[in-house]
């Protein structure tokens, strides 16, 4: 280590606490930029990377609120660049925002990867950096589409699973296209409680039976998710798409709870089984990308990361191992490597 005399040392740490701060104070202001000229929006850049870059660790609330702010000011620059006539990919201003862009972000990704992490943090940093979330979740639409899911937690579930699949099928068979939004919500309402009859029921579900149901669904909303794209700031198509994309992350996660609750309840595993449980218990950190996260509700959020909390033990368990009796490097090793991967992805999709 570089030997330096105590002054300047003092002065050292006084900047990154001051700069820590002014990030913290700001974070009211994240989407409050404002610029009259294209240039008055790059020289913030620069501002932003002279803030960033004398930090030498960052904690994961100091890391979401930084990344938060330069989302927002990227954005804004982004914004009054597509106003300004005179700029062009080609011109030297532009050369410069994606320049100061690049640096900006190999700083998030230094303080976001040289400190140990947990899959907890991540959970947190994409919630905490979803683009848009405040204003979304403040809209009728995503109130009116919360009160509708949680008023579906209602409805009883089938009692075994051959019954869940039997119903599932037949709810699959007689549906068609959705000639009004009523139809689709009533589908949606029925399904729903298949799919949570599902859940319930998942370690005895067959194999195959999974399969061709989740084809069959995903066949029906990847149509619907089309036809809203025809136009899709269109009322109508707005509200099915929030529909549709809080209707994906209640799946996941509902799935991955359901895995948890196998585990925890000692289910024995088929080795087919073993394969399924381990993507499904992840696939809520991969697959909930920066606009699903926007839309999760508060109590999901605090799901993902309780189980994100347990991820090491029920891997372990997954994966045939004692948690409490195995070598903590055994037990962990997977889980660091996973969150490092989950981050480092979802820094490059976010910034």
């Amino acid at each position: 280590m570089e030997h330096k005399n105590l002054t300047s040392v003092i002065m050292a740490v006084a900047m990154v606490i001051v700069t820590a701060a002014s990030f913290t104070a700001c974070n009211k202001e994240l989407k409050k930029f404002s610029f009259e000229t294209t240039q008055q929006a790059v020289d913030a850049c620069h501002k932003e990377l002279a803030a960033i870059r004398p930090l030498k660790k960052a904690t994961i609330e100091e890391l979401s609120m930084i990344a938060d702010r330069w989302i927002a000011l990227q954005d804004t620059t982004f914004s009054v660049m597509v106003r300004d006539s005179t700029i062009d990919s080609s011109s030297d201003i532009a050369a410069d925002f994606f320049a100061v862009s690049d640096s900006i972000r190999g700083e998030i990704m230094r303080l976001a990867l040289d400190e140990p992490r947990t899959m907890k943090d991540v959970i947190y940093f994409k919630v905490h950096t979803a683009r848009n979330r405040d204003n979304i979740q403040e809209s009728k639409d995503y109130k009116n589409a919360v009160a509708f899911y949680d008023d579906l937690d209602k409805a009883a579930t089938y009692r075994t699973a051959e019954e869940s699949v039997k119903n599932y099928e037949a709810l699959l068979q007689k549906s068609g296209t959705f000639k009004k939004e009523g139809e689709l919500l009533k589908f949606i309402s029925e399904e729903d409680r298949c799919f949570r009859s599902l859940m319930e029921h998942l370690h005895d579900v067959k194999q195959e039976d999974l399969e061709t149901l989740a084809s069959r669904t995903a066949l029906i909303f990847q149509k619907l998710y089309e036809s809203t794209q025809v136009d899709p700031e269109n009322p109508v198509s707005s509200r099915l798409i929030m529909y549709i994309s809080m209707r994906f992350n209640r799946r996941i996660i509902q799935n991955a709870e359901a895995v948890v609750r196998d585990c925890q309840s000692g289910k024995e595993l088929t080795e087919q089984q073993t394969s399924n449980y381990r993507w499904m218990l992840l696939q809520p950190y991969l697959s909930i990308d920066a606009y699903s996260m926007a839309s999760i509700t508060e109590e999901q959020a605090e799901s993902l990361q309780k189980m994100a909390e347990e991820l090491p033990r029920t891997l372990a368990y997954i994966d045939g191992k004692d948690f409490d009796k195995s070598d903590k490097s055994e037990t962990e090793n997977l889980p660091d490597i996973l969150t490092r991967y989950f981050l480092k992805s979802y820094l490059r999709q976010a910034l």
